[in-house]
């Protein structure tokens, strides 16, 4: 396909909806100003009347984040049918699932330039082998049809090469970033304000914040594990968790061993959108992942000035300096997380430093703008290359 006067056409591919709004949307009407004819292609969801309201025009193919094998087979059809209709110039993937079947319909449908981000590998080193194996045959399938890979993180592109995911120089370094305008501490002093009087939270309190949707990958178990640790030492200190259920569901998390002793100072606040409010009234942040790509919920926490704790993981590793903008603890360590929260407690002004350098790093390394600029230049490269010729799929 060649293209001239008319805008070229792209699909951005991922498996749910609240990715494109949440991941995605801003990325994708930044690349329409910029002169690209982009649309969406996810499961229908609550998202996706906001998505189109947006600007953004959406098709909807149902797909599962877990493995369904016939599922999976009916949603490649579709996705094969839609793309094949659509014709577009650029298929760009997004996340595990979407990544395979997105990339195996772009390539049987004939799609010119195929383009994956990966935004963390499903594998890590605390899965059985099996399961691994399993997941980097997937990642390595889902490569081999596509002509171009960004990577969010530079750590999952030298695991790409030792675990021959992808030829040598097929993966690209692209980052993540935020709204660093929209995420400043300072303009929501008053909002945070607000947010206390709401939940009761005495002014001088301090609270420890977790963001993601609630799995037990999140480390949900181990973040209520160690807010009772912490509140033996600080009674008054609470502890709030942002984000859908999930795996696990608000009533399921009430159980979690450790909650009775921490019920009246613990808040789930469920899926919230205006999150800088509620990084502002925070203490510290905490993100005891197992796996993650490059955490979004990090440079936010980050770029409003809070010291943040997280795993010593791929990914995390990328967004926080430990000892200097926060504390890296190992994954699935209670008594590390623990440890840790209590050394920003009894530290505040040590705390405080680490949140200002934080905001620092956000500034040099976490600006969205950037990310967007990497994503539309590899765009113009492809497109003015001879990429684009489906090489078979094995060999």
């Amino acid at each position: 396909m060649q293209w001239g006067e008319e805008k070229p056409r792209v699909a951005h591919v991922t498996t749910v909806d609240s990715a494109v709004r949440f991941l995605l949307r801003d990325q994708i009407l930044y690349l329409q100003k910029s002169g690209w004819d982009v649309e969406a292609i996810c499961s229908d969801g609550p998202w996706v009347r906001e998505i189109r309201a947006s600007g953004i025009k959406v098709h909807t193919v149902r797909m599962c984040r877990a493995i369904t094998p016939f599922r999976d087979l009916v949603a490649l059809g579709r996705l094969y049918w839609c793309l094949k209709r659509e014709k577009y110039l650029i298929v760009h993937t997004h996340t595990p699932k979407a990544n395979l079947l997105g990339q195996i319909a772009a390539w049987l449908a004939g799609v010119p330039i195929r383009v994956i981000t990966v935004h963390g590998f499903y594998f890590h080193d605390g899965m059985g082998s099996v399961a691994r194996n399993l997941y980097i045959l997937l990642e390595r399938i889902s490569h081999r049809c596509a002509d171009f890979s960004f990577s969010q993180n530079r750590e999952d592109i030298a695991t790409a090469r030792r675990e021959k995911i992808c030829a040598d120089g097929k993966m690209h370094f692209l980052g993540n970033g935020v709204d660093l305008a929209l995420f400043t501490r300072e303009l929501y002093q008053e909002s945070a304000r607000r947010l206390r009087d709401e939940l009761g939270i005495k002014a001088e309190a301090p609270i420890i914040g977790i963001v993601g949707r609630l799995t037990f990958e999140k480390g949900c178990r181990e973040f209520v594990s160690a807010a009772a640790i912490v509140h033996r030492e600080f009674p008054e200190a609470h502890f709030i968790v942002i984000g859908p259920e999930d795996v696990i569901t608000a009533h399921s998390l009430t159980q979690l061993q450790g909650m009775e002793e921490i019920k009246e100072h613990f808040h789930w606040l469920g899926m919230q959108i205006d999150m800088p409010k509620f990084y502002a009234m925070m203490t510290a942040f905490v993100l005891p992942s197992y796996r993650e790509g490059f955490p979004r919920a990090l440079m936010e926490a980050s770029a409003m000035a809070l010291p943040v704790i997280a795993t010593d993981i791929r990914g995390c590793r990328e967004v926080v300096e430990h000892g200097e903008t926060g504390i890296l603890v190992p994954a699935q360590n209670v008594e590390s997380l623990a440890k840790a929260i209590l050394e920003l407690l009894r530290n505040p002004e040590a705390a405080r430093a680490m949140g200002e350098k934080g905001r620092e790093k956000a500034k040099r390394e976490f600006d969205q703008l950037a990310v967007f600029r990497r994503v539309l230049g590899a765009y113009h490269e492809l497109t003015a290359s001879s990429v684009g010729a489906a090489p078979p799929l094995w060999g």
